[in-house]
């Protein structure tokens, strides 16, 4: 259908997903007042692993600080050093995505590995993914393998506790056929279940599966009803996908107007790259098909859908 950005071309948008908002069990943290930010940071520079690993998350999203990713670097490792689980998953992901530290996929791994030591799932499954795919360790499918099959373990126990994170991480080992055999039907009824308590991520997933029919019957209307869900969660990939299905006329009758106020909101955190780009040729051609008062109705639109989002997003 091709109404989805491809997944490599935005590798540090997928992976920050997976790691800072899908496995990382917990909420953003909720500090908005100078005064509670103080407390956080005195805890954590008196030794606090717990503050430290959540100052460092509000300065690697930017929120109750300025977005600083140096200073998110700093507090997950001052947190990862005293063996918070979490914090060592993050630093490996800076490794990873090479931000703020020299890209090095082995110290990725030997943070991700250190993660798994302390019990922290998510590096279950990224330690599968890196010996599947050979990064930073030798290629080792049967050490893969008994990573995603702990990954999946874990994943079910906390799924079916109602762990809402858990719960489409666990669909989405279905749809890979890691650590548990590929049931499309199984990855569907987790991404529901997620989904339906307000998972973005879930509800982006479980779009694609009827977009493209794979464990329901295809059907557009509902992957523009998921769609819309997440994109009104400020999913970037959820809106630059929503948008397209607007320009085209798919699962919902064509709508420029819509299609450019969606891709406006992606523009402002797409990631640069394919993306960026994707999304400026589709603006592009929008623009010679609206007429001025369709243009400043997208961006009267965009500018109300934005501040819903806002309005509804916890700081």
């Amino acid at each position: 259908m091709g109404i989805f950005p491809n997944g490599n071309a935005c590798r540090g948008m997928l992976t920050l997903f997976l790691g800072a908002l899908v496995i990382l069990w917990g909420h953003q943290p909720g500090f908005t007042q100078s005064q509670d930010i103080e407390q956080l940071r005195t805890a954590a520079e008196q030794g606090d692993a717990e503050s430290q690993f959540s100052l460092a998350r509000m300065y690697s999203f930017g929120r109750g600080v300025p977005q600083d990713e140096k200073q998110a670097e700093n507090w997950y490792r001052r947190a990862a050093e005293q063996g918070h689980g979490r914090a060592r998953f993050m630093l490996g992901e800076m490794y990873y995505r090479g931000e703020e530290v020299p890209w090095d996929a082995q110290e990725a791994v030997k943070w991700y590995r250190r993660a798994a030591e302390a019990g922290y799932v998510g590096a279950f499954h990224k330690l599968g993914l890196m010996y599947e795919s050979g990064e930073g360790v030798p290629k080792n499918e049967r050490e893969a393998e008994k990573w995603y099959r702990k990954a999946a373990r874990w994943y079910q126990a906390a799924a079916e506790q109602g762990n809402v994170e858990a719960q489409h991480m666990f669909g989405s080992l279905y749809t890979t056929g890691k650590g548990v055999p590929r049931e499309y039907n199984e990855a569907v009824k987790w991404f529901r279940i997620s989904a339906e308590q307000g998972a973005a991520i879930a509800q982006l997933k479980l779009s694609r599966m009827y977009a493209d029919g794979l464990g329901v019957p295809q059907d557009l209307s509902e992957a523009v009803k998921w769609l819309q869900a997440a994109a009104e969660q400020d999913l970037a990939t959820a809106q630059f996908s929503l948008a397209q299905l607007y320009a085209k006329g798919q699962g919902t009758p064509v709508d420029p107007v819509k299609a450019y106020a969606w891709l406006n909101l992606a523009t402002s955190h797409a990631c640069s790259g394919p993306t960026v780009q994707a999304i400026g040729r589709i603006k592009d051609t929008l623009r010679e098909q609206m007429t001025t008062e369709q243009l400043a109705e997208a961006e009267r639109l965009a500018a109300e859908l934005k501040e819903g989002i806002q309005a509804s997003t916890p700081q």
